[in-house]
């Protein structure tokens, strides 16, 4: 499941259902780091876990225990192929180069 991201916003806040549960994602741009860091809410706006650093390829919440986060795996993949992290100054790369996915518990 793709989970669409918009372009062009250094502080990003995105719904989805991931396994029937509403969750809400923030992702934010550190213009010093030149980094994109994640947050995970529950429905009510409750953190979750907070200031992940989004790496692709790697499960985001791999070592999240809070038994309210999803239990799947989500995690941004590279689909240029060039396998390197969201960092970018014009804000485009996370939703085109880098995008979010979430692959369900099976």
């Amino acid at each position: 499941l793709e989970i669409p991201l918009p372009q062009g916003r250094a502080d990003i806040r995105q719904r989805a259902v991931l396994d029937g549960v509403t969750y809400e994602f923030r992702l934010t741009y550190n213009l010093r780091l030149e980094r994109w860091f994640f947050t995970l809410y529950d429905a009510d706006g409750v953190v979750i876990v907070e200031r992940l650093l989004c790496a692709t390829d790697y499960p985001i919440l791999r070592l999240v225990t809070d038994a309210r986060a999803p239990a799947g795996i989500l995690f941004f993949t590279d689909v240029s192929q060039s396998q390197t992290d969201p960092q970018d100054t014009d804000l485009q790369d996370l939703g085109t180069r880098v995008r979010l996915y979430y692959q369900e518990a099976e």
